[in-house]
């Protein structure tokens, strides 16, 4: 197409295990009893290949 590469954006939720050192991960809200980090993927439609991702802790802790 043009020479411009096809590209996808997708997130998602991970839990973690409930352990001292992923507590600092923050929780999804004040009923979630699992730690979550969040992710943001760039990805190539055409080859699946990641090009970047964003890794973020959640900031609402119980």
């Amino acid at each position: 197409m043009c020479g411009l590469k096809i590209m996808s954006v997708d997130g998602i939720q991970f839990k973690t295990p409930e352990t001292k050192d992923n507590q600092k991960f923050g929780y999804a809200t004040n009923k979630t009893i699992f730690p979550s980090v969040l992710t943001v993927t760039l990805i190539s439609t055409h080859t699946h290949i990641i090009s970047d991702t964003i890794v973020k802790y959640l900031m609402h802790n119980s």
